[in-house]
């Protein structure tokens, strides 16, 4: 950060220090996550409803996810 005013330096080692911690706490919850492990299974759709006009594959694509 090569930044001469000192207001600006701090506003971005603020902003930096956020994205630090909102990445850290990202990782932290993906560790602690108790997701069951299901490589190599193919998913169960049978109790699986979607609403009208969705489908298996639109799910799959996930276009939805920006």
């Amino acid at each position: 950060m090569n930044i001469e005013d000192p207001q600006q330096y701090l506003l971005t080692l603020f902003e930096k220090e956020v994205e630090q911690r909102e990445e850290r706490k990202i990782n932290l919850l993906f560790k602690t996550a108790t997701l069951p492990n299901v490589s190599g299974n193919p998913f169960d759709w049978t109790d699986i409803q979607l609403g009208q006009g969705l489908s298996q594959e639109w799910v799959l694509e996930g276009e939805f996810i920006g």
